[in-house]
């Protein structure tokens, strides 16, 4: 069993050394873009955003993975060419029609959200962007089937570089604003589409084109939308209750303190990238319960170890990140970066439902979040504005977790260790709740504060013998023996 969670944890490293380049190209891009743009250009480009991700999870049709469910049942190589094929044509066919759709109704689509009609340049070019980006999610994904960590990754930074550097040059040296934002996108999802053709060409071909297997895919995914416009429903809505209900200003803010909190988030991505072929491969093995368990368990410990610094010291980050006019962005990051380690959870959690194809259940307890995230929004965004917003949404995933752990306890027992569990994520938002009532513009008693709570927290998961002196060896040599590794290949690369 320990030699599948190193498997799982040296991937899940490689994977995440893409996002974290990721996360650190984007603390190098916001004391910059925080001085080309206010916080009202921050909410435009992060609600267009968010129109274009609600596109994109609708189109996708849960193809992803449907795609890694298949590409697991179907080992042969021309059975796994037919799966990859069949989902590369849908994607490119119905996000392409779409796209020319939203192309000619962009006046009316920017009229209804912004109450203007100047935006729709910024709508048609967003939009582009929607059947590259289905193909490069395309051969991310293929490159992760294929546990190719490593190629993975060198794809994920090289776009990331290309990113960065067409920003530097379209938005802060030609200062086109924010339209330059989104050409850079559309020119590298372009660019990396081609690459991902040629990356994958052996995987790839016209003649392996199966409408049997697209309907499969299909079938195996579509029940994934409902949970997927909800999980978007949980993530974005809470921008356009902002938009209606306060400012593009707040809105903005939000976006700032989100992108701080990513950090979390990254983990959570890189942990979903390794687990999601990994918790297919072991579903066979007799001990892939208590695996599932465990994973739970180191999973819960690593997050919380970067959440709550993180929420502690988000002021003075954000003092060394950007300008006066986004400090309080601080409010939600704790709450934010809270509900990314939940959405975590989710991955994990949910493996019985998705392994016993229980994916209907998926969604409907994420729809009953999306309807109760509705309800929190109406209550708390009008009073409370942007930290009304990100209550709401770690309040919804604290929810949807419930549902699904008990929905996924019934299809597949797991034995999870809810005691240690429990005591790391109450303890964490204890003390980030502590941070938030002691809010100061002071830098000084913001860091003394910041540090003493922290020591207090890992005081605590000391003394309560939240993990024991056997794991830590473990965890230590595990580390050590991943470091290693990742030497070696580096080398080897």
């Amino acid at each position: 069993m320990l030699d599948k969670l190193k498997t799982l944890g040296k991937d899940a490293l490689i994977y995440g050394l893409g996002g974290m380049v990721s996360k650190f190209i984007g603390f190098f891009l916001l004391p910059i873009f925080t001085r080309v743009f206010n916080p009202s250009d921050y909410g435009i480009m992060d609600v267009i955003a968010t129109m274009t991700a609600l596109a994109g999870i609708v189109l996708t049709a849960g193809t992803e993975t449907a795609l890694s469910f298949y590409f697991f049942k179907y080992r042969e190589p021309d059975e796994q060419r037919k799966t990859v094929t069949s989902t590369a044509v849908y994607l490119l066919g119905i996000n392409a029609v779409v796209a020319v759709v939203v192309w000619f109704l962009a006046d009316k689509i920017s009229l209804l959200t912004f109450d203007t009609s100047n935006y729709s340049v910024y709508l048609r070019v967003a939009i582009l962007s929607l059947p590259l980006g289905s193909l490069v999610g395309l051969h991310l994904n293929v490159l992760r089937l294929q546990r190719r960590p490593w190629a993975y990754t060198s794809f994920s930074i090289s776009q990331l570089l290309i990113t960065v550097l067409l920003n530097i040059y379209l938005v802060v040296i030609l200062r086109t604003g924010i339209i330059g934002v989104f050409w850079t996108n559309l020119i590298t999802l372009g660019l990396f589409a081609i690459i991902g053709i040629i990356v994958n060409r052996s995987y790839m071909s016209i003649a392996a084109l199966s409408r049997r297997r697209l309907a499969e895919v299909l079938r195996y995914g579509l029940p994934l939308v409902i949970g997927g416009l909800s999980m978007w429903s949980i993530n974005s809505i809470d921008r356009f209750f902002l938009v209606n209900y306060s400012t593009l200003d707040q809105v903005g803010l939000y976006s700032v303190g989100i992108r701080l909190a990513s950090v979390v988030g990254f983990i959570t991505w890189a942990f979903r990238l390794a687990n999601a072929p990994f918790q297919f491969e072991i579903s066979y093995s007799k001990d892939a319960p208590q695996i599932y368990a465990r994973t739970l368990t180191y999973f819960v410990l690593i997050t919380s170890l970067v959440c709550v610094p993180l929420a502690l010291f988000a002021k003075p980050i954000l003092r060394l990140l950007t300008r006066e006019a986004y400090l309080g962005a601080n409010i939600v990051v704790g709450l934010a970066a809270y509900s990314a380690v939940a959405y975590g959870m989710y991955q994990i959690i949910g493996v019985g439902l998705l392994i016993t194809k229980k994916t209907l259940f998926t969604s409907v307890a994420i729809s009953i979040g999306a309807i109760a995230n509705v309800i929190f929004l109406f209550l708390l965004v009008p009073p409370f504005g942007m930290l009304g917003a990100a209550v709401s949404v770690l309040l919804t995933h604290a929810a949807v977790l419930t549902i699904l752990y008990i929905g996924a306890q019934r299809a597949y027992p797991v034995p999870y260790d809810l005691k240690r569990i429990s005591t790391i994520l109450v303890f964490a938002g204890i003390v980030i709740g502590v941070r938030l009532i002691i809010n100061t513009n002071h830098i000084v008693v913001e860091i003394l504060s910041a540090s003493g709570l922290f020591i207090v927290y890992l005081i605590m998961l000391s003394l309560l013998s939240v993990i024991t002196v056997n794991e830590k060896r473990i965890l230590f040599d595990t580390f050590k023996r991943i470091i290693t590794v990742l030497r070696t290949e580096h080398l080897r690369v």
